[in-house]
């Protein structure tokens, strides 16, 4: 009964902390991350995918540091009641991101590091810290 009992406190508190979380240096985000760059918002289109609620981002990249980044780039934008993956205010349209996202097992959507990818305004020493990069890849 006790196991029990911890089990669902931990989720249920789990739950209420979804949308919490904590920032990494940019070299260990990179590390977990399969696609790092530099983008600017530029719209949105529904996922198409009926495991994600939501719709996806596309970005126009200038800068990649890790990853098959293309010029233009998409990733999981919203994906449940709660929280923004990339924070709330962030996805409007001219907003210029530092994106770090991953995929989930085999699914073809990347999903970004909500605590990492913020406003290339505040991102400035992630950015150092990452090195000069390339440019995306052409289609």
């Amino acid at each position: 009964m006790v196991p029990r009992f911890v089990l669902l406190l931990w989720f249920t508190a789990g739950v209420g902390f979804a949308c919490d979380c904590i920032k990494a240096h940019a070299r260990e985000a990179r590390r977990w991350s399969g696609v790092v760059f530099q983008g600017t918002v530029v719209g949105f289109r529904d996922s198409g995918n009926p495991h994600i609620v939501g719709r996806m981002v596309i970005f126009r990249v200038s800068r990649v540091w890790k990853g098959p980044v293309t010029e233009t780039f998409e990733t999981v934008g919203w994906s449940g009641d709660s929280c923004e993956a990339y924070g709330f205010g962030l996805l409007k349209p001219g907003n210029e991101l530092l994106v770090f996202a991953h995929r989930i097992t085999d699914d073809p959507e990347y999903f970004p590091l909500p605590c990492n990818t913020e406003l290339v305004r505040d991102a400035a020493k992630d950015i150092r810290e990452l090195g000069r990069g390339k440019k995306p890849q052409t289609k």
